[in-house]
C-alpha cells in the first residue's frame, strides 16, 4: 500500500511539471491522462477504499460484541480495530472526489478537534430519536473517528457499563462510518468509468480535482489541521 502511495504522489506532483516543460516543445495536448487515471483507481483508489471498508466492518463487529459483553477484554479490542480503521482512513482521506464528495465523507468522517460536550452529551441520550441529525454540517464535529477516539479513551469500562445507552451510541457511530466506507466503495464501482473519461483538462476534469484536493489535504488538514 505504501509503495502505492508513493506512485500516487509521484503522478500529482507531476502535474506541476507539466507547465515547465521549454518552449520548444510542440503545442498540443499529448498526455494520456486517462491512462493515468486508469492506473491510479484500479491499483490504489478502489483497493484503498476497499481495505478501509474492510477495516470499518471489522471494527462494527467488535463495536456490537463489546455492547452486548462490556468487559475491557472487548474494549481493548475495539479500541484497536478503531484504531486500525482510523489508520485505513488516512490512506484515502484525501481522495474527496466523486462517492466520497457527494456524501461529504471526509467531512463526516475526521472533523477535528472533536465537540466534547456535544459527543458526551449525545452517549447519554437513551432515546435515540433525540439525536441531532448526522447529516447536518452542524454536526460534523460531534461524529466519525474524532468522536469515538474522544469516548474510548476517555471513559474507563465502569462508565461504560453503567451507562448502556453510551455503548449504544459508539455503535452508532462504528455503524455510520461503516455504513458510509460501504457506499463509497459501492458506487466507486459505477463511478470509476466516468471519472477515467473524464479526463479533460478543464477545472473540473478528474485530473485537476484529484490535484487540487490533494493541495488542499496537505495544506488544511495535514499543515493547517494536524501540524498547526
Amino acid at each position: 500500500m505504501l509503495q502505492r502511495v508513493f506512485s500516487f504522489v509521484l503522478a500529482i506532483a507531476s502535474l506541476g511539471l507539466v507547465s515547465c516543460e521549454p518552449t520548444s516543445t510542440p503545442s498540443g495536448d499529448t498526455w494520456d491522462r486517462g491512462a493515468m487515471l486508469a492506473h491510479l483507481s484500479n491499483e490504489y483508489i478502489v483497493p484503498a477504499f476497499e481495505a478501509y471498508g474492510d477495516a470499518t466492518d471489522n471494527m462494527l463487529v467488535s463495536a456490537q460484541a463489546w455492547n452486548t459483553d462490556p468487559s475491557e477484554a472487548n474494549l481493548a479490542q475495539l479500541q484497536q480495530a478503531v484504531l486500525h480503521s482510523y489508520e485505513a482512513w488516512q490512506w484515502v482521506s484525501f481522495l474527496d472526489v466523486g462517492p466520497a464528495e457527494s456524501v461529504a465523507l471526509r467531512n463526516r468522517t475526521n472533523t477535528y478537534p472533536v465537540d466534547t460536550t456535544a459527543a458526551l452529551n449525545h452517549a447519554l441520550i437513551s432515546d435515540s430519536t433525540q439525536l441531532p441529525n448526522y447529516l447536518l454540517p452542524s454536526t460534523f464535529d460531534q461524529q466519525g473517528f474524532p468522536a469515538l477516539d474522544y469516548l474510548l479513551w476517555s471513559r474507563d469500562v465502569s462508565f461504560f457499563s453503567a451507562h448502556p445507552s453510551a455503548r449504544a451510541h459508539v455503535v452508532r457511530l462504528c455503524a455510520a462510518l461503516q455504513k458510509g466506507a460501504a457506499q463509497t466503495v459501492l458506487s466507486w464501482a459505477d463511478y470509476k468509468s466516468d471519472f477515467v473519461a473524464n479526463d479533460g483538462s478543464s477545472a473540473s476534469a478528474s485530473t485537476n480535482k484529484l490535484a487540487n484536493d490533494f493541495i488542499y489535504h496537505v495544506e488544511k488538514e495535514l499543515r493547517a489541521g494536524k501540524v498547526g
